[in-house]
């Protein structure tokens, strides 16, 4: 797992595309607001995308949001990582099945 930062609200810079040489080993690229969404490379084969968009994003300042925000976030991904294991272990259930 990569994590990349955004730019915030109101302060200066611009969210680089992805590199897609970053993305060899991934198999899931999953983007959190519409700025990593513009800067989402086209997806070769293989590689798989979703798009779960937290916006707005508060001000910087406001540190209750962001702690409301990072609750959510934090909610998705492992909501994201509990579906994989169960994959996982479907795979592995199927696989032992076929001994």
């Amino acid at each position: 797992m990569e994590v990349r930062a955004a730019v915030l609200p109101g302060v200066p810079g611009e969210v680089e595309v992805i590199d897609e040489e970053l993305l060899v080993w991934a198999d899931l690229l999953v983007t959190l607001d519409a700025a990593a969404l513009a800067a989402r490379p086209p997806l070769r084969s293989g590689l798989q995308h979703r798009h779960y968009p937290f916006e707005p994003i508060p001000p910087a300042n406001d540190k209750a949001a962001w702690s409301e925000l990072a609750a959510r976030v934090r909610e998705r991904v492992e909501g994201m990582i509990g579906g994989m294991r169960l994959l996982e272990k479907a795979a592995q259930a199927a696989a032992s099945d076929d001994l």
